[in-house]
């Protein structure tokens, strides 16, 4: 019967360690679920902040394009009047 309780307490001894070792694993995966957590929102607002910036600098880029436009088309109707007003009085009257 001593042996029989030895090998029980044995067994339990066995079974408490690898009950600790389960219990330290399941924090170890518990700590890398929460850091994944925060790397995902990590990623997810810096994608965010990516996109905002990049929307930005299309609409600036659409904005400097109308700017371009515009000014050409004005240095145009600018070389049109220029033109008809220095032209010379035979030019005019056509």
């Amino acid at each position: 019967m001593h042996n029989v309780n030895l090998n029980v307490e044995s067994i339990k001894n066995d079974c408490d360690g690898l009950r600790r070792e389960v219990e330290k694993s399941d924090r170890e995966i518990s700590a890398m679920e929460q850091e994944e957590e925060r790397l995902k929102l990590q990623y997810v607002e810096s994608k965010l902040q990516y996109e905002k910036l990049h929307a930005s600098k299309y609409a600036k880029q659409q904005e400097l394009k109308r700017a371009r436009e515009d000014k050409t088309r004005t240095g145009k109707e600018r070389d049109m009047v220029r033109g008809a007003i220095e032209a010379p009085p035979h030019v005019k009257s056509r």
